[in-house]
């Protein structure tokens, strides 16, 4: 079942490919999804825009 390798080979392989996966994951949540969000705004944002102008300042 082991193919020949020992408990504590597999364990760290299943370490090393969860913490990649973790990885992974942190990647997409910080690059796609702000990429995802903005697309879903964008439709509002250009309402805001031709209704109320571009704003002048934020505080």
């Amino acid at each position: 079942m082991l193919n020949g390798r020992n408990l504590n080979e597999c364990t760290r392989n299943l370490g090393l490919s969860h913490y990649r996966l973790q990885m992974m994951k942190q990647s997409e949540i910080n690059t796609v999804d702000p990429f995802h969000m903005m697309r879903a705004f964008l439709p509002n944002l250009k309402l805001e825009i031709s209704t109320a102008g571009l704003p002048r300042s934020i505080k």
